[in-house]
C-alpha cells in the first residue's frame, strides 16, 4: 500500500522524537479508503509484523530507537473481520531545527 515517511522537526538536537503514529492512518490507506474501518498495529521490525509479536505499545506516543530515522512496520487489517492483514512500511524521520547564535 502507498505509505509517505513521517517528518518531524525537533529542537533539542538530539535525534529522537516522540510521533504519533496513530494520525499517519490516512497516509497509509489508499486514497478513498476511511481508516476508522480499518486496525492498524505497529512494529519494529519486519519479522515482529509477520510474526504479529511486540507491537509498539503506545503508537500514539512512540519515540524512535534509532537516531534521526527508523523504518517500522504496520499490520492493517478490517474492523468488521480482523481478516486480510496487509503488512506495509513507512520511515519515521527527525529532522534537526535550525539554531541561531545569540
Amino acid at each position: 500500500f502507498p505509505s509517505h515517511d513521517k517528518e518531524a522537526c525537533e529542537s533539542n538536537t538530539d535525534g529522537f522524537f516522540s510521533f504519533d503514529l496513530t494520525s499517519h492512518a490516512t497516509e497509509i490507506l489508499e486514497a478513498g479508503l476511511a481508516p476508522s474501518s480499518f486496525n492498524f498495529t505497529f512494529y519494529t521490525s519486519q519479522a515482529d509484523a509477520q510474526d504479529q509479536v511486540n507491537a509498539i505499545a503506545n503508537p500514539s506516543a512512540f519515540v524512535n530507537t534509532q537516531v534521526n530515522s527508523q523504518t517500522l512496520f504496520v499490520v492493517v487489517s478490517s474492523v468488521d473481520t480482523n481478516c486480510g492483514s496487509t503488512i506495509g512500511s513507512f520511515t519515521v524521520v527527525v529532522q534537526e531545527g535550525v539554531w541561531l547564535m545569540r
